[in-house]
């Protein structure tokens, strides 16, 4: 396996903090007793002070800066920032060839996430969470089709090690879909505290930081979309300034009817958006004569050739 060398990359500086939440004041419930371990039971006390909504933020800053401009990295639906490190089957991921082009790289667990940490608290979200089973994913992010789940066989030339689909499963997490604003906020915190950034987002992560983007320009430097949904539509609002943006596409769109629906959507936004900067770019994988990556491009095989794709553009684009 190509493992990282740790010997060939030094950092500066290496961290971690939570941005955003808000206190919710819980009064009238009755205690109830909770078994700490095996050896503690205490009487709990459901009422008080509790933060929710923060998010988790992890930054790594590589000691050989190539660019000054640091890397926020959004995942998407289901996931938390692990998907942007090491791949299911041990290899680099974008984090570490991010920090290997000398990039400061900064890592979320967006609201409800992973080390954000999710509201236990009756009603203060309107919904219940749900999880997307081995199935779903499989299907979802374009493996395979249904009637192939069982007996693991992928889609011909398909990428992502299916080895590895088990560790995959391993990474998905409860999420909900009440909290866009929320989420949106948190970003735009992380954005307040470190500068202008390039915002890469995949998935739902990519319509966060469309949205994030339209909000606050002056702190996008540029925005990196994998295959995006959710993500405000440019056709209906007037944008100020249209910074840099570019649009990664993978395979097997006309395999999926979920990917059928979807994809003229954000290639639509992301063709009225381009008409309102020159810098934009579409890297359409399958159309380059790039076949076999599915919705997961940034664990596939060819990991490194897209990153480098988009670490080129975004040198030339931002002079660097």
């Amino acid at each position: 396996m190509n493992r990282l060398n740790d010997a060939s990359l030094e950092l500066a500086d290496m961290g971690s903090f939570h941005v955003g939440g808000r206190v919710v004041h819980v009064s009238g419930r009755e205690t109830m007793q909770a078994r700490l371990s095996a050896d503690s039971t205490v009487e709990h006390d459901p009422n008080g002070e509790f933060w929710i909504e923060q998010s988790y933020v992890q930054y790594f800053i590589p000691k050989r800066q190539s660019v000054p401009v640091p890397v926020l990295l959004v995942h998407g639906g289901g996931l938390t920032g692990a998907c942007w490190e090491t791949t299911p089957d041990g290899r680099p991921g974008w984090l570490h060839l991010l920090l290997r082009e000398g990039f400061p790289v900064y890592v979320t667990d967006i609201v409800e996430r992973g080390r954000s940490g999710f509201s236990v608290i009756d009603g203060e979200w309107p919904q219940q969470p749900f999880i997307r089973g081995a199935q779903d994913v499989w299907t979802s992010f374009r493996f395979g089709t249904f009637n192939d789940f069982d007996e693991r066989r992928p889609f011909e030339k398909l990428r992502f090690p299916i080895g590895a689909f088990d560790q995959l499963m391993k990474q998905i997490v409860p999420r909900w879909t009440c909290n866009t604003n929320s989420q949106v906020a948190a970003l735009r915190l992380i954005l307040d505290r470190i500068g202008p950034a390039i915002l890469i987002g995949h998935s739902q992560g990519g319509g966060l930081v469309t949205e994030l983007a339209e909000q606050a320009p002056d702190l996008a430097a540029a925005t990196v979309l994998l295959e995006p949904h959710g993500g405000p539509d440019p056709s209906d609002r007037t944008i100020e300034k249209a910074g840099p943006r570019c649009l990664v596409v993978g395979d097997y769109i006309d395999r999926s009817p979920l990917w059928m629906e979807i994809t003229p959507i954000f290639r639509h936004r992301f063709d009225t958006y381009r008409k309102k900067s020159e810098r934009s770019i579409l890297i359409d994988l399958p159309a380059s004569g790039v076949f076999g990556n599915s919705h997961m491009m940034m664990m596939e095989e060819n990991n490194d050739y897209i990153v480098s794709q988009i670490t080129t553009w975004l040198r030339n684009t931002l002079g660097t």
